[in-house]
């Protein structure tokens, strides 16, 4: 990695940035998730710190941006080339990850309202 992670992230509704050229350009940097059918454990198997880093940033981003309640990791390879999908690179062997949670509430809904 030429220059360290930044410490100070700046997040924009459009995503501007994300994932970094870097991450896109070296397919070095990839998450391998493991489920283990002995424990149902699930192990995330991080490349390196950049892939760490932009895979958190994809979930951070999500949760103050995204309306919708899941996000799905899956490796995907196209022409011989492990693409990276919603800021992350999953590895050719790993599992797939769901990410569910609670939709964004419509600003005045019942939910939404204080009690």
């Amino acid at each position: 990695m030429t220059d360290p992670i930044p410490v100070t992230l700046e997040l924009t509704p459009s995503g501007d940035g994300m994932p970094s050229s870097e991450l896109v350009a070296d397919e070095g940097h990839s998450l391998t998730a493991v489920v283990s059918d002995t424990n149902q454990f699930a192990c995330l198997r991080f490349s390196s710190r950049l892939a760490l880093y932009e895979f958190a940033r994809s979930l951070l981003h999500e949760a103050l941006f995204g309306a919708g309640g899941e996000m799905a990791f899956y490796p995907l390879e196209i022409d011989g080339r492990m693409e990276v999908i919603d800021g992350v690179r999953m590895a050719r062997d790993s599992a797939r990850v769901f990410v569910h949670y609670p939709p964004k509430q419509e600003a005045g809904s019942a939910s939404s309202q204080p009690e």
